[in-house]
């Protein structure tokens, strides 16, 4: 009787560890638009010359559900949205988008869920000065936020600081720039692109 339940009690402990490893997928979704790549792709991505914009999200049924953040619209009063992929790019000036695929944990999986869907009823901000310390958020910026809280070890970023020319200067009104670039996450092998399209 005491080896049966040694044997019960020992399915049960690796079935919990096997659930835990079983492979979920979150998403990254970028798009280009022509009058954004000249200068916000080709000047402050790494190596990706098209992207401008990114979003987050998972696969739901057939569709998928992505989380991004806009400078171009504001829905209740926050410039965060919810779309689906024809939504994501169906701008105006849209000519490109990529899909980039990783596996994530059951639990990984069940908190960018929640956090995404508890984001959703916030009001955030674009943050349209590029800061990193205040409480608005840039695309970019957002997306890696929420990854480094589903795990920050495995998606440890460490963001870029380069000097601004004069164009920027202007613009931004300090002569550096600290930053997370749209392709941020290209360097880290677990995201495989799975699909891209010119439009």
């Amino acid at each position: 009787m005491k080896t049966f339940l040694t044997i019960v009690i020992t399915f049960l402990a690796l079935s919990s560890c096997r659930d835990e490893y079983i492979n979920k997928e979150l998403y990254l979704f970028t798009r280009s638009t022509r009058l954004k790549q000249g200068f916000i792709a080709e000047d402050f991505n790494i190596t990706d010359s098209l992207s401008t914009h990114i979003g987050i999200g998972y696969k739901n049924d057939d569709d998928f559900v992505i989380y991004h953040v806009s400078n171009e619209r504001v829905i209740n009063h926050s410039s965060l949205m919810s779309e689906t992929l024809k939504e994501f790019i169906a701008i105006e000036d849209v000519h490109y988008y990529s899909i980039w695929k990783c596996d994530i944990t059951q639990s990984e999986y069940d908190f960018l869920f929640s956090e995404l869907l508890s984001l959703s009823k916030e009001r955030i901000n674009f943050d349209h000065d590029l800061v990193l310390d205040n409480e608005d958020l840039y695309c970019s910026e957002f997306v890696y936020s929420i990854l480094e809280l589903v795990n920050r070890e495995k998606f440890f970023y460490k963001p870029i600081k380069k000097p601004l020319t004069l164009f920027y200067i202007s613009i931004l009104k300090r002569d550096n720039l600290e930053y997370i670039p749209v392709d941020f996450f290209t360097e880290n092998k677990m995201f495989e692109k799975i699909e891209e399209n010119f439009m």
